[in-house]
């Protein structure tokens, strides 16, 4: 089910009526219930996977929790790392692996045909098994006791607000609020019904519109020019943040519903004067579970490598959207460029366009430059994007702008991004939603209206996934 589908809206609605009608110590159960209503809506036998996921770490972080011995203790760590990352890499990598092994074994000379297994990817397969193993490993650390009720477990692992695309919760934060007796509050439902209003904005207002222009570009890059190229990948850009963001928002919201609080998995990315501030304003959640698990590990580890360790940080950010060299040069790309800024922070003249407009125009670009690479098929189409921008032809005229049925819908696209800006950088300055649900103030019920009558009269409902379902 889609957040902006008839069909979830109609659940959700049931849902939350059954939730407030019954009592508190019933509720688990039908949140667990309704969470794997909505995964298994998409395809019921992954439901199973995600069980199965859920009964393995419920098990392990028990045992570890009952192990007094540090190399028992690593023992069931390490059969949760294998059993959750084995099942993760074989339904999204090992296609990739084997192929890739095969072109390797045709430049050799020898001849090697591996059969294409072709398994669907469980949606949400990538987020639910980071949430998971944060729980085991921080049971592991003893940062957290195990849960001893598996529905509350179980329902942890799989709350639907925030199952397919996060953010990433722990268990620390989400748990205690799954357990909590929570009453209907009209300041949470205003402020969730804010939250979902401004995320339907953000998707079907900007998105899925961008989406039209995008879609047709990057299909077929060569028949297009340097114009087209350049106005699909600026698109692109802004399509991929409102879309993802937007994703969230709806989560955060359809969860204050349910009187639970989800962590803001973005914050005003977009106003970042420094690569790596721009990654800690975006995909908040997961960019945080590798600075947790991985990153200071590392440098725990290896102190003098710090540089490379952020490096490796995301390079493995790339291989956790996808398996294609396209997402592979994406994360290594954004770890170069990081890399190279903090190298560079101490010399002068860095310093003195730090949190300039130089070093904002650069940071954007530099995100806008990785996106052509993420968004394209394969390396080759990326390489004729970037070409066509660089080397291609650029005609007069508003002809790039028509691609969208018409030179208003474009119109449109660019006037409610500006919007968009000014929210985020109200927001940047001190505007804060949940105080305007609090207060019940006109800004409030003004700005509501404004992004529902937007959706009503300017929203495409052509019902698109979420573009980070596929990951």
């Amino acid at each position: 089910m889609l957040f902006h589908s008839i069909e979830f809206i109609l659940f959700f609605i049931i849902v939350l009526g059954i939730y407030y009608a019954i009592p508190h110590r019933n509720r688990w159960f039908l949140l667990l219930l309704a969470s794997y209503i909505f995964y298994a809506w998409w395809k019921p036998a992954y439901a199973f996977l995600i069980l199965f996921s859920t009964g393995v770490d419920y098990l392990v972080a028990l045992r570890i929790d009952a192990s007094h011995q540090k190399g028992q203790r690593k023992y069931w760590l390490w059969l949760s790392l294998l059993l959750n990352l084995g099942i993760l890499a074989s339904f999204k990598y090992l296609d990739f692996l084997l192929e890739n092994i095969a072109m390797l074994g045709t430049f050799s000379g020898a001849s090697v045909d591996f059969p294409k297994l072709n398994w669907v990817l469980p949606i949400g397969i990538s987020f639910y098994t980071f949430q998971t193993l944060s729980y085991t490993i921080d049971v592991y650390r003893k940062k957290i006791k195990p849960e001893k009720h598996f529905g509350f477990f179980a329902l942890y692992v799989s709350f639907f607000p925030q199952l397919v695309a996060g953010p990433i919760e722990r268990a620390a934060s989400l748990l205690p609020q799954l357990k909590k007796k929570i009453s209907w509050n009209f300041v949470q439902a205003k402020y969730g019904a804010l939250m979902i209003v401004w995320g339907f904005f953000k998707k079907l207002v900007i998105a899925d519109r961008l989406a039209i222009y995008v879609d047709q570009v990057y299909a077929n890059p060569e028949l297009f020019d340097g114009g087209f190229s350049l106005v699909a990948s600026y698109a692109f850009a802004f399509q991929v943040y409102c879309d993802f963001s937007a994703y969230s928002d709806m989560a955060v919201g359809i969860a204050s519903f349910l009187g639970v609080q989800l962590m803001h998995n973005f914050k005003q990315p977009f106003f970042s004067t420094s690569l790596l501030d721009f990654f800690s304003r975006w995909h908040i959640s997961f960019m945080l579970w590798l600075r947790d698990y991985v990153y200071k590990p590392l440098n725990r580890f290896s102190p003098k490598f710090h540089l490379f360790n952020l490096f490796l940080v995301f390079l493995i950010s790339g291989i956790w959207h996808g398996a294609a060299w396209t997402f592979i040069i994406w994360g290594a790309f954004n770890g170069l460029v990081i890399i190279l800024g903090r190298r560079m922070r101490k010399q002068a003249w860095f310093k003195a366009i730090s949190n300039t407009f130089f070093s904002w125009f650069f940071t954007f670009h530099a995100y806008w430059i990785g996106t052509i690479v993420f968004r394209a098929s394969d390396i080759k189409d990326a390489y004729l994007m970037i070409q066509n921008i660089i080397t291609g032809t650029y005609s007069e005229g508003s002809a790039y702008f028509t691609i969208l049925d018409s030179a208003y819908e474009m119109t449109i696209a660019i006037m409610a991004i500006c919007f968009l800006l000014l929210v985020e950088y109200l927001q940047l300055k001190g505007l804060n939603f949940k105080k305007w649900a609090e207060k019940g103030n006109v800004q409030y019920y003004v700005f509501f209206y404004i992004c529902l009558l937007s959706i009503i009269t300017l929203g495409r409902f052509g019902g698109d996934a979420f573009i980070y379902f596929q990951f």
